[in-house]
């Protein structure tokens, strides 16, 4: 295996971790037949380990929802239509409150600030120290997200975009030994594509005719 190749590796479970399966993911676990939107086991035991859609091959949250599961890339609902609602809000058009934000600069006066330091030490002699805390990735509820970039393209040409998301549906597991069933949540995939043709800034023709 060459460095690049374990590069890839890593990248990859991390990729996985935070975001989400990839495209193309082999499914994982065991399949279970999720068309009823129950799941039944025989024995508290068989309910263990991973699961994924038998008709979609597409995975199972078994532990807690994708809120809590993943902290990039996830959207909320409450998109308002001037704009995106972060949380209640608050009238006669305040700013919204985002100092608790992590990641923020901690005063807008001097932005160019000392770093701020994390004091602690790493240890080795508890499992999992060193997880990634993804507790409040999302608490800031975000609805929506965007990509800037610049590309060159032919006056003829066109742009293809293709976008690949997915929402969770709650099933339930009746699982032996619990009064209640349990939440699970079913990944189904959302693939969309856009092809945007190329359209002049400024009209040619007329450039030419007024100089």
């Amino acid at each position: 295996m060459t460095g690049l190749e374990a590069r890839g590796i890593v990248e990859g479970a991390v990729r996985r971790e935070l975001f989400g399966p990839a495209v193309g993911e082999a499914p994982r676990g065991q399949a279970l037949d999720c068309s009823s939107g129950t799941v039944r086991f025989v024995t508290k035991e068989d309910s263990w380990g991973l699961f994924h859609d038998a008709a979609s091959g597409q995975e199972i949250l078994t532990k807690s929802d994708p809120l809590r599961r993943y902290g990039i890339g996830v959207l909320f609902n409450g998109a308002a239509v001037r704009g995106t609602a972060a949380g209640s809000g608050s009238a006669g058009g305040e700013d919204t409150d985002v100092t608790w934000v992590p990641g923020l600069a901690g005063s807008e006066e001097d932005p160019d600030g000392p770093v701020v330091e994390i004091q602690g030490k790493l240890r080795y002699d508890e499992a999992d120290s060193d997880d990634f805390d993804l507790t409040d990735a999302n608490t800031f509820k975000p609805s929506a997200m965007a990509v800037s970039f610049k590309v060159r393209v032919a006056l003829a040409g066109s742009l293809s975009i293709s976008i690949r998301g997915a929402y969770y549906d709650k099933i339930s597991a009746q699982i032996p030994g619990l009064r209640k069933a349990v939440d699970w949540w079913l990944r189904e995939g959302v693939p969309s594509s856009v092809e945007l043709r190329r359209r002049p800034v400024v009209d040619q023709a007329a450039l030419t005719s007024s100089s």
